[in-house]
């Protein structure tokens, strides 16, 4: 018992009328189909000066990068210097119970004289205490040199030296980086 439908089943039958459907459609899309619609600005620039609150992002953000980059290049790091041509750097790190300590003066091609150079490192533990100390001596003479030391690892977190230069001091402290 098979009931025949009227009508070929393959056949899809759609009754769409773009007319009748955009009445009944909010403004924003008839504006849209129609063509009326503001279309938002193109390119990088453009879209981030478009608006107001746009515009005060972007100026905020070109401050604060403005902003960023004058003090990094202000500050003054503390295991750094530079006098009379010669620059300093202080590192340290921790190692297999020890600390090893570099400091560096860098080449200096101008320098014509010879300078003879004294070096106190300090070692300080967590509670500001001095752990250890020890001393090197040497002459610059505009060729790159370095100052090295090691201190056995008492809690050790920051390293300090003081170079005397021609009886001026120069102090530069880091902190021991643990590895």
């Amino acid at each position: 018992m098979s009931e025949e439908r009227p009508g070929n089943q393959d056949e899809l039958n759609f009754y769409y009328s773009r007319e009748e459907r955009l009445k009944n459609a909010p403004r924003s899309v008839k504006n849209y189909y129609n063509g009326n619609m503001k279309t938002p600005p193109k390119g990088l620039i453009k879209v981030l000066v478009a608006t107001k609150g746009s515009r005060i992002m972007f100026l905020t953000l070109v401050f604060l990068t403005a902003l960023g980059i004058a003090i990094s290049l202000v500050e003054k790091t503390s295991n750094s210097d530079k006098r009379d041509g010669i620059h300093y750097s202080l590192n340290a790190f921790s190692f297999d119970e020890m600390v090893y300590v570099s400091l560096k003066l860098d080449e200096n091609q101008s320098f014509k004289k010879s300078e003879s150079i004294d070096v106190s490192f300090i070692a300080k533990d967590s509670t500001g205490t001095v752990a250890a100390k020890n001393t090197d001596s040497g002459t610059y003479s505009g060729k790159e040199l370095f100052f090295r030391t090691t201190f056995y690892d008492y809690d050790i977190i920051e390293i300090g030296a003081v170079i005397q230069v021609n009886g001026n001091d120069i102090v530069l402290s880091t902190p021991v980086e643990k590895q």
